[in-house]
């Protein structure tokens, strides 16, 4: 079956598919999850819509104040262990740019292609089937636009 990544709602999902741990967080992050597939999207519609280069990458868990601040609030021993397993566990920055710049540098090769944490193109036979429908990207695009416009208008409008 398809590897179901950290974006796949469970209505799609067949049996025989194979269930990540960071597919199960959905439940729990969706809305971000669904901002990440439409990264993924907008990176596959870009070189469709302008013939530029364009990919997404999704460099996993990375060791940042934005990090530091989501996981509860410990105080005394109990925060400087908390830092310290978060700095063992999550990916340092510097890891983590690494492989957006592996990505970048796939561009050309793979033009919106969706790369992985380790920096490498995933084959769009192992994404799931929403993440390589066309139809509904193309909607995304096209709904994005028409709120840009419309919000650009107003803004003219009111200065």
């Amino acid at each position: 079956g398809a590897v179901a990544p950290f974006c796949v709602p469970p209505v799609i999902l067949k049996r025989g598919d194979m269930i990540t741990s960071s597919y199960l967080s959905f439940l729990n992050f969706g809305s971000y999850t669904r901002a990440k597939l439409a990264n993924v999207y907008f990176s596959r519609e870009i070189v469709k819509q302008w013939s530029i280069l364009s990919t997404s990458v999704m460099p996993g868990m990375v060791h940042t104040p934005m990090a530091t601040r989501s996981a509860p609030t410990l105080t005394g021993i109990l925060g400087k262990c908390q830092e310290a397993f978060m700095s063992i566990l999550l990916r340092s920055t510097r890891s983590a740019a690494t492989i957006v710049l592996m990505a970048v540098q796939g561009a050309e090769e793979y033009p919106g292609a969706y790369f992985n944490g380790q920096g490498q193109p995933v084959p769009e036979y192992l994404l799931p089937q929403q993440v390589v429908e066309d139809k509904v990207q193309t909607q995304l695009w096209e709904i994005t636009f028409e709120f840009l416009r419309t919000t650009n208008n107003a803004v003219t409008n009111e200065n």
